[in-house]
């Protein structure tokens, strides 16, 4: 009898082993859900000639008085209008950047003159700094 003792605590001992690796597999892969998002155009049946591009050279200021192509003006503005279908990303991006892509709106001198930040932000200029002139280059 005191024989069979020690291996039945063995057994024991890897029984609860056994279901412990079990369990601990089951939770991970039970908790292992794909979460793609939904891409609305597929879901709608859309295909690309419902998107058509285009042809108008709409960022001409961009360029710096240089003369583009028809295809480089597509393509300029596919990179400029079109997030690649992956406007999720640009959302989480927007969520977890912890304010940067608000930041980087607040500095657009367009929105935000200079002269005019700590009225409507509350944000300070960095003394000796002084406001870019309209006649210097970007």
């Amino acid at each position: 009898m005191t024989v069979l003792l020690p291996v039945r605590g063995d057994l024991l001992c890897l029984t609860r082993v056994g279901f412990s690796l079990i369990g601990c597999v089951l939770l991970t892969f039970g908790g292992c859900k794909k979460n793609e998002p939904i891409d609305e155009a597929k879901a709608a049946e859309k295909t690309t000639a419902d998107f058509p591009q285009i042809t108008a050279d709409i960022f001409k200021p961009m360029d710096g008085g240089i003369e583009l192509s028809p295809e480089e003006i597509m393509g300029r503005n596919t990179w400029n209008l079109w997030s690649g279908g992956n406007q999720h990303f640009w959302n989480q991006a927007a969520q977890d950047s912890f304010g940067l892509m608000d930041l980087l709106k607040m500095l657009d001198n367009r929105k935000f003159p200079r002269g005019e930040r700590f009225k409507t932000l509350g944000l300070v200029n960095e003394p000796g700094f002084r406001a870019r002139a309209p006649t210097e280059p970007d």
